[in-house]
């Protein structure tokens, strides 16, 4: 003890560890699902569902849409509807009869394609264009009536004009006489239009008015078109003068002429 007194103890060297190698066996799992044939298949499944569904709610709306036109056109076409007047007691009986067919047949045919209710959709739509067209052919008369009238008055009115008062008052009265030709002519169909039922065919058409309308406005335009005369030339101030001292001179040259003519006094 006495002799390892004050000196360092050593530290035990430390063993270095050993390594040791082990194979593990490993083995594949594949996950749990379907095949991709399987996938595939569903894929188109769902395509094939989902076209179904879109296809029913198609057929739906547009049974909706035929619906709705059956029961639309059968107020419209009512004597006291919009199409009431438009229509014969005929022509309205034989399309009542025809929306009462239709609305039992939608009763009777709920899941139909889209494609057939929309088939018998424009076959009502026809008809009803048929009472559309008459109606909007009346309405385009009136303007038409309206326009020739406007024609009329306009052009008349022109032949007394100060504007116009160089055209000769042949051309005038010819105008005139164009005006009233067009007015009797328009208060004659206005009158014979009265007599009609709105179902009936027009006694005006619209071509027809248009044609007299063009007609007279070219007329009676070519003949207001005529210029005014020109005015004769002025003369300027120093024309004037000139000319006044010309005529000046011409009088004092022709006095002493005069004073020579006269005879001698005895």
């Amino acid at each position: 003890p006495a002799a390892t007194k004050g000196k360092a103890r050593k530290r035990p060297k430390k063993k270095k560890p050993k390594a040791k190698r082990t194979n593990v066996p490993v083995s594949e799992h594949r996950a749990v699902g379907l095949s991709k044939t399987a996938l595939d298949e569903a894929v188109r499944a769902e395509h094939a569902l989902r076209a179904s569904d879109q296809a029913v709610k198609e057929g739906e709306d547009r049974r909706n849409d035929y619906e709705t036109l059956i029961f639309g056109l059968r107020d419209k076409i009512a004597e006291g509807g919009a199409y009431g007047e438009f229509l014969s007691p005929e022509d309205r009986a034989d399309l009542s009869k025809a929306l009462l067919e239709a609305e039992d047949w939608t009763y009777e045919h709920t899941e139909e394609k889209a494609e057939v209710y929309v088939a018998r959709q424009k076959e009502l739509q026809v008809r009803e264009s048929e009472i559309t067209k008459r109606q909007a052919e009346l309405l385009h008369i009136e303007d038409k009536v309206k326009a020739l009238k406007a024609a009329i008055k306009k052009y008349k009115a022109s032949t007394t004009a100060a504007i116009f008062d160089h055209i000769a008052k042949e051309k005038l009265q010819s105008i005139v006489e164009e005006c009233d030709k067009q007015s009797a002519w328009v208060k004659e169909g206005e009158a014979a239009q009265k007599e009609k039922k709105k179902w009936e065919k027009p006694a005006l058409t619209v071509a027809e008015l248009v044609v007299r309308t063009t007609a007279l406005t070219s007329m009676a335009s070519e003949i207001l078109n005529e210029p005014r005369p020109k005015p004769p030339p002025t003369e300027s101030k120093s024309a004037k003068a000139k000319k006044k001292e010309a005529k000046k001179g011409e009088k004092d040259a022709a006095e002493p002429e005069q004073e020579q003519e006269k005879p001698a006094e005895a």
